[in-house]
């Protein structure tokens, strides 16, 4: 999805955002040129696929799914003018229609035990579902979308989408690339152990989603006329996910024992101490994304751009200095570093341009979380981590909200 896209989808809710009236222009273009994007993306993996001389079932295959992901790569952009109209309720129309069927019906017929052919099949039919949906709704909402075919000033558009979609692939591959290294470094135990931590922590990543999605064509409308009110939906916003970002990462490590008995048993208590380390990188994330996004809504993408370069040279060098010697550990440790690096420049890149005076707002939530920490600590051993969990969220909300 990222090579179909490259930063194009985020750079046209951007323009939509902060001129309404260019909805038809911005979507037409941007359709023309993903289109081009996703017959090449899909013809390559085609190609790939003979060269890696597939039989002809797992060439139709791949066939299949690479076209599921170019609809669904169109999809995406009919989302984004949806969000970029601030429609979110229209959005979720859509995702429901396509995304949360197709996953509710391939688990159905994996039930019942259908074979892989009509598994793909099915994928296939809710990218085409999503398509269908996000443009009807679209359309429902403007009147006629007037859509039309033309590569008109595709290289002004390609300037200001590509730090978007270098940010998203270098994210991708430094989310991943420790793992790689992992399993060329070290046994695939360790691996095993450091991916299921992993695992864990990159579900909640999903928990940030909505409410950075929300905030950017905000920030875009709003920013370059009435800049106080964007910085109020910024601060807002920030001292929001920190609210939820900050005690669910120290609940995770504190938890950390507990939860990786419970998920996985016994054999992955070696998991432990990963789950303890990388679940402070949640926090960390939460709010990269957060003002990275905003910093991308105001224009300031290539500075984001070039910040997750050096997040992502960073991860790779420490990887390589102290895998081969700490393994998993050293892992866990600098994917937090990492995420420590990103923060700090995100921080460093806003100034001037986002008002980051939250200190008073962080430094209660960081009181708030000390308090549920020490309830949690007593209480453990008295009635147990699930309830001493509880009693940590009793007295973090209780003194927070």
């Amino acid at each position: 999805i990222p090579l179909s896209d490259l930063g194009f989808d985020l750079y046209m809710v951007r323009v939509i955002s902060a001129d309404t009236s260019r909805l038809s222009n911005e979507l037409s273009r941007t359709l023309s040129i993903k289109a081009i994007l996703s017959a090449v993306v899909w013809a390559l993996m085609i190609t790939a696929a003979f060269i890696l001389r597939y039989d002809a079932l797992l060439i139709g295959y791949v066939a299949l799914i690479g076209l599921s992901l170019v609809i669904a790569s169109l999809a995406q952009s009919f989302i984004g003018a949806i969000r970029a109209i601030r429609k979110m309720r229209l959005e979720s129309y859509s995702l429901l229609a396509g995304r949360a069927s197709t996953t509710l019906g391939i688990l159905i017929l994996i039930f019942l035990k259908a074979n892989l052919t009509v598994i793909i099949l099915a994928y296939l039919l809710g990218s085409i579902l999503l398509l269908g949906s996000a443009s009807y709704f679209l359309k429902k909402e403007i009147g006629t979308l007037g859509l039309f075919f033309s590569l008109s000033g595709w290289q002004a558009r390609l300037a200001g989408a590509l730090p978007f979609g270098i940010t998203a692939i270098l994210t991708a591959v430094y989310y991943k690339i420790d793992t790689v290294m992992l399993s060329k470094m070290q046994d695939t135990t360790s691996v095993g152990f450091y991916s299921s931590a992993q695992n864990l922590i990159t579900g909640s990543m999903m928990l940030a989603t909505p409410l950075v999605v929300s905030i950017y064509p905000a920030m875009a409308a709003v920013y370059k006329e009435r800049k106080a009110e964007a910085e109020n939906i910024f601060q807002r916003g920030l001292v929001f996910i920190l609210l939820l970002g900050i005690p669910l990462g120290v609940g995770t490590s504190l938890m950390a024992g507990t939860l990786i008995k419970f998920i996985y048993g016994v054999k992955f208590l070696l998991a432990i101490p990963l789950l303890t380390i990388v679940a402070f990188k949640i926090p960390l994330v939460f709010s990269t994304l957060l003002i990275g996004n905003s910093l991308g809504a105001i224009g300031y993408q290539k500075k984001v751009a070039i910040a997750t370069c050096v997040t992502s040279l960073f991860n790779i060098i420490m990887n390589l200095i102290l895998i081969p010697q700490y393994g998993a550990r050293a892992a866990a440790t600098v994917t937090v570093a990492t995420e420590l690096l990103a923060v700090i420049q995100v921080i460093f890149i806003s100034r001037g341009k986002l008002d980051l005076a939250i200190a008073p707002q962080f430094i209660k939530i960081i009181i708030c979380c000390a308090a549920g920490t020490a309830g949690f600590t007593i209480f453990k051993g008295m009635i147990g981590s699930w309830v001493a969990a509880a009693v940590f969220a009793i007295i973090y909300a209780g003194l927070a909200l």
